[in-house]
């Protein structure tokens, strides 16, 4: 990231084709965007309508022109693998519903053609995909299993095959449904001269898993093994002094004079020179006090995922897979008896997490949901576990998306010891230089989109697994057996993501610095005034935060979310705000949102606005709140 991103509210800042943020710049937009997710889930849309990319909207499109039968829709996935468990999905979902027999799916595998000679291999690889077709009624289950499982195939995907299977052929299909008689010809220009102007070399694909794997292990770039990726050009020395003299500079959360909001990193290709901290797990044994010191090992407890969102329904099923096999070996024992223990543990979804996650665990496990996230939660939870029910694991959002509140993982991590369930951690909103988590759960989830990436053109989660958790080996079993890293993640994207992640460190602590600022000078005087509420975890729950705050680059973050005492106020100062307006979080640039109109929560105030501080020009970005107030 080279200097200030400029801000801009009709439109968000990014020149790639496959950027996957959503610009929703009036709160009637919000309204209408809204809705539309209301059209969709009735199955009355289209392909775009339904967020899907334009590049998958359009290869879906062809192939069900070229594939489906009568009156059936379609949609891609990364594996046959994949296509089956939305098949079972549907299955179970429609399930004694009247015409239940009709919800068939057929599924369809594609492969591209493989390289011939080492040439070609830089910029041609086998990509195998798999496509699902239902009953055009039955489209909405197919959807849903999309956006609650991550398990898509990512733009980059859909316009390689495109070009692969299709562009050349001129499909007969692309041209039948053209409005235009030279559609399908100049789509086919596009991609011949996409495919010949690419940049990529396909063959830095392993490089690139191996440094994003050891990136979030370590929150550390590794120098040498980068410069086999970069085909940067020539950098000033004077460039290079001040990046280093930028990125080595000590940070200090409670130091009101930090301020990296306006200093650029100079050179696109210069890779972060910020010291590395270890992602070491300490693991408290609450029997003997013991101390056990284990460090995560990249190429054996990081997993990649096609999403955020597929992290944590892998481990949702491996959690799921966990417990039918314990109601097994009972049955198989003959001790099983009438009770709790005969039946499936339930998940507890404790704070009120991003929407989809929500509907995910609750649809796909039996479940609680307690959305208090502080004492009152604990409590709640504590009311279950000593009333005898044994609980499969907690899944908490910490800090949570909304309301920015943190779990008390200390003392949820001694109810675990006692009560023998997992946790499970989402830390996206707080980001791997914020948060360390792991010493307090099993497993640690994230969406890369957001902090790590910062750009939003490469949907990709992670799942790391705790070396210590007792979850482990059970969890490299399930991992072995069940992931699929060939079919995850497509070179190109693993690609991007290693180049957009080198500076993650730094914009990190830039962010932090501005955000501290942005509270501190603007948004802090007027609560009780124009804000009500002010939601950041260094105000709400800073003793809880500061317990896995990250130790050596580590801040508050840069989320916090704001209420106002109507909603005519929340929406004119959400309209007069000139910064970037949509869902997303944790990218480059500053972008606010509505965030309980997305999310809909009764739990929440309707007046909440979230936001994200990015890496505008401080005065810029202070000067905009303050027009949006003073207005």
């Amino acid at each position: 990231m080279s200097g200030s991103v400029p801000l801009q509210a009709d439109v968000l800042p990014s020149g790639s084709e496959h950027y996957v943020a959503l610009s929703l710049p009036r709160w009637g937009d919000v309204e209408e965007y809204a809705r539309k997710r209301s059209s969709v889930a009735a199955g009355a849309a289209g392909y775009e309508e339904s967020g899907l990319h334009r590049y998958v909207a359009r290869l879906t499109r062809v192939l069900r022109d070229k594939y489906a039968k009568e009156r059936e829709e379609c949609l891609c996935f990364p594996s046959y693998t994949v296509a089956k468990r939305c098949r079972e999905y549907i299955r179970v979902a429609v399930a004694g519903s009247e015409g239940a027999r009709n919800a068939k799916v057929r599924i369809l595998q594609l492969s591209t053609a493989r390289p011939l000679t080492d040439e070609e291999a830089s910029s041609k690889k086998e990509c195998k995909i798999a496509v699902a077709f239902v009953a055009g009624p039955y489209f909405t289950h197919m959807l849903d299993y999309w956006r609650l499982s991550g398990e898509m195939v990512s733009s980059r995907v859909a316009k390689y095959v495109l070009h692969e299977l299709f562009m050349i052929e001129k499909s007969q299909a692309v041209a039948s449904s053209s409005t235009s008689g030279h559609r399908g010809e100049n789509e086919e220009k596009d991609f011949i001269e996409s495919r010949y102007g690419r940049q990529v070399n396909f063959t830095f694909a392993a490089t690139a898993e191996r440094l994003v794997k050891k990136r979030i292990a370590t929150k550390m770039v590794d120098l040498d093994d980068e410069a086999t990726l970069t085909n940067s050009t020539p950098v000033l020395d004077m460039d290079i002094v001040a990046l280093q003299m930028h990125q080595h500079s000590d940070y200090d959360d409670d130091d009101d004079d930090d301020d990296y909001g306006n200093v650029g990193v100079a050179g696109e290709n210069i890779q972060s020179l910020v010291p590395a901290e270890s992602m070491s797990v300490e693991v408290n044994t609450i029997d003997n006090g013991s101390v056990a010191d284990a460090h995560v090992n990249p190429e054996t407890d990081i997993f990649l995922f096609a999403s955020g969102m597929a992290s944590l329904y892998t481990t949702v099923r491996l959690l799921t897979k966990l417990d039918e096999q314990r109601q097994t070996l009972r049955n198989n024992r003959g001790t099983a008896s009438p009770g709790p223990e005969q039946h499936s543990k339930k998940t507890v979804v404790l704070g009120v997490p991003c929407h989809d996650t929500y509907e995910m665990v609750t649809t796909l496990s039996k479940s609680y949901f307690i959305p208090e996230n502080g004492t009152d939660g604990l409590s709640k939870l504590k009311e279950i576990l000593h009333s005898g029910e044994q609980i499969l694991a907690v899944i908490t959002e910490t800090p949570t998306n909304g309301l920015l509140d943190v779990t008390n993982l200390v003392e949820l991590k001694q109810l675990s010891e006692l009560f023998g369930f997992y946790i499970v951690v989402d830390e996206s909103v707080g980001g791997f230089v914020n948060v360390d988590a792991l010493v307090y759960c099993d497993i640690v989830c994230s969406s890369l989109v957001k902090m790590f990436s910062g750009t939003e053109d490469v949907v990709s989660g992670s799942m790391v697994v705790n070396p210590q958790s007792k979850l482990y080996d059970f969890a490299q079993t399930f991992m072995a057996s069940e992931h699929e890293p060939s079919s995850v993640l497509w070179c190109e994207d693993i690609i991007q993501l290693e180049q957009n992640s080198r500076d993650f460190v730094s914009k990190s602590k830039r962010i932090n610095t501005a955000t501290k600022r942005l509270l501190r000078d603007v948004i802090l005087p007027q609560r009780g005034t124009i804000f009500t509420e002010v939601h950041h975890p260094s105000i709400t729950d800073r003793a809880q935060y500061n317990l896995i705050k990250g130790k050596q680059d580590g801040g508050y973050g840069g989320v916090f979310a704001v209420q106002f005492s109507t909603l005519e106020r929340a929406r004119s100062f959400y309209d007069r705000l000139n910064v970037c307006k949509g869902p997303g979080l944790g990218g480059d640039y500053t972008v606010a949102c509505p965030w309980q109109l997305l999310n809909q929560y009764d739990e929440v105030d309707k007046t909440l606005i979230r936001v994200s501080v990015g890496l505008e020009d401080y005065d810029v970005l202070k000067r905009a709140f303050e027009e949006a107030i003073a207005a």
